[in-house]
C-alpha cells in the first residue's frame, strides 16, 4: 500500500466515524431529515441482526421507517461501541457496530 493509499484509508475511516457520530447526534434530536441525509441513495441498513427482512434498502425506505417513530419520541440518547470498518475495496466499506439506543416516549 502506498503512502497516498494509506492516508486516504485513514481519512476515509475518520470521515465514516464522524458520520456515524453525526447520525447519533441527529438521532438524539429526533432529526430524521438529517439522519437520512447522511446515507447514500442505495444504502442498505439493518438495526437488528437477522435476514433480509430486517434490511431497509434505499434512503427513501429508511426515511419512511424512521418517520414512523416521529412524534412518539420526546428525547433520546445513542451510544456507539465496537466499531469495525472492513475495507472490501478502496471504495466499498462495510461497518459493523453496536449502538445502544435509549428513547423516552410520550
Amino acid at each position: 500500500m502506498t503512502l497516498e493509499e494509506t492516508i486516504r484509508k485513514l481519512q476515509d475511516r475518520v470521515d465514516i466515524e464522524e458520520t456515524f457520530h453525526a447520525y447519533c447526534r441527529h438521532a438524539d434530536n429526533a432529526d430524521i431529515e438529517n439522519m437520512t441525509a447522511l446515507f447514500v441513495d442505495d444504502c442498505a441498513v439493518s438495526y437488528v441482526q437477522g435476514g433480509e427482512d430486517t434490511v431497509y434498502r434505499g434512503r427513501a425506505t429508511l426515511h419512511s421507517f424512521l418517520s414512523s417513530f416521529q412524534g412518539a419520541v420526546i428525547s433520546g440518547s445513542h451510544h456507539i461501541s465496537n466499531l469495525e470498518l472492513v475495507f472490501d475495496t478502496p471504495d466499498a466499506v462495510r461497518m459493523h457496530a453496536y449502538m445502544y439506543s435509549w428513547q423516552r416516549f410520550k
